[in-house]
């Protein structure tokens, strides 16, 4: 343990007469000089090497992050210019099946248009041809009753042998039609 004496020695530099101790202070800073020396003698080229290398790797990790940035700039122009182009074609895109669905729209109107037409037409036609078909239906079914009324009316009023032949042949030829000629 350390005696009394030597610490208040130590805090203050007075000894028990109460005057300042040079050589004391001389002795210890002279101990602190040499120690201080000597560690700065061996520790100076350990330090230094250790410093340069640390200030080498700074400049290497100072270079690499100005690289990444260069290189980050350089990617971020890249694909402001690609962003851009993209901007430009999305729009062109868009315009262009604008367009397209205006022309699909427009052809299909026009076809729609042109069946409508044909399927009057058709529908004009078919009318005319079943009207033409029941017309025809109604003369042949007139023709056959007024043959039908002809013939009893001709029989009943002539006698059975007498023109026979010829009403026969009048018969035939209005059932086939050539009576129309």
């Amino acid at each position: 343990m350390l005696d009394l004496d030597i610490l208040s020695f130590i805090v203050t530099g007075a000894s028990e007469t109460g005057h300042f101790n040079w050589a004391f202070v001389i002795k210890h800073a002279l101990n602190l000089a040499i120690l201080v020396g000597i560690l700065v003698y061996f520790l100076r080229i350990p330090i230094k090497a250790g410093l340069e290398k640390r200030k080498a790797n700074m400049s290497r990790e100072i270079d690499e992050a100005k690289q990444s940035i260069e290189t980050a700039k350089v990617k971020y122009d890249e694909y402001s210019v690609k962003l851009d182009k993209l901007g430009a074609e999305i729009t062109e895109l868009k315009d262009s099946i604008s367009k397209l669905g205006e022309t699909e729209k427009d052809e299909l109107i026009t076809n729609a248009r042109q069946t409508c037409e044909l399927i009057k037409k058709d529908s004009k036609d078919t009318i005319e041809l079943e009207a033409f078909r029941a017309k025809q239906e109604i003369q042949e079914e007139v023709v056959k009753n007024s043959l039908e009324i002809a013939e009893g009316i001709i029989k009943e009023k002539m006698d059975g042998s007498y023109n026979t032949k010829a009403v026969d042949n009048l018969i035939n030829q209005i059932e086939d039609g050539k009576w129309l000629q």
